[in-house]
């Protein structure tokens, strides 16, 4: 896959439903598509939060959702302009990995501060400890 054009891209989160790559970059606060051909970004809009790390997609809503760590909460994202809109706080200062579990409707994160695993309630924002991961863990995904 060719150069993304944009540095730092932490998040990634792919829609089934469109076969759409997204991605968010924790030096341009902005909400990207990438070509799974070519590997090419391409901004759709600022996302109006700093630092939105984690991102997952729920394929049954169409919901992508971030975690911001500037403002510690679970946003969700408009996939056609970028904006986010924060759910709530989290509970957890660090939340780096985020996967959403099709099968169960569950949202995962990891905390990379705490090593801690927690489901998140996309209603509210809150998480909840599920365990240790005994280890720092910045990447998380599921295969549905």
């Amino acid at each position: 896959i060719g150069s993304l054009g944009v540095n730092f891209m932490h998040g990634l989160a792919f829609d089934p439903n469109t076969n759409t790559l997204y991605g968010t970059s924790t030096q341009t606060p902005n909400l990207y598509t990438i070509d799974t051909t070519t590997g090419i970004a391409t901004s759709v809009g600022a996302l109006g939060v700093a630092n939105v790390e984690g991102l997952a997609f729920d394929a049954n809503t169409n919901t992508l959702y971030g975690t911001a760590n500037t403002i510690d909460e679970l946003v969700t994202i408009d996939t056609s302009t970028g904006s986010a809109t924060p759910v709530g706080p989290l509970g957890f200062t660090n939340v780096k990995g985020l996967a959403f579990d099709a099968t169960s409707n569950t949202l995962y994160g990891t905390d990379s501060a705490t090593t801690a695993l927690i489901t998140i309630n996309t209603a509210t924002g809150g998480g909840t400890l599920v365990g240790n991961t005994a280890t720092n863990m910045v990447g998380l995904a599921f295969l549905n």
